[in-house]
């Protein structure tokens, strides 16, 4: 057992990959626990992560179109050829 500024770090039984080692029973245990621990979100909750969620839509999507729109102002797009396929220019 290792001390540490008042802290104990016990050695871990299990050697290697650590929590990649769970058997079948700790893990139904942990997912127990941590059904046990969560709630389920209010409407306000909700509603709010939405907003954030759309906001952060709103903001990718304005951000491309502004990029592409400078891209037109200075003419950086390639040119495509207008016309059937397969045209020689």
């Amino acid at each position: 057992m290792l001390k540490i500024e008042g802290f104990r770090i016990q050695p871990s039984r299990k050697s290697g990959l650590g929590a990649a080692e769970l058997n079948a029973q700790e893990f139904i245990d942990s997912t127990r626990r941590l059904l046990h621990v969560t709630t389920k979100p209010s409407r306000d909750e909700i509603s709010l992560m939405v907003k954030i969620s759309f906001l952060g839509v709103a903001i990718v999507g304005s951000l491309g179109f502004i990029i592409r729109v400078l891209f037109l102002f200075f003419n950086l797009l390639p040119q495509t050829a207008t016309g059937t396929a397969g045209a020689s220019p």
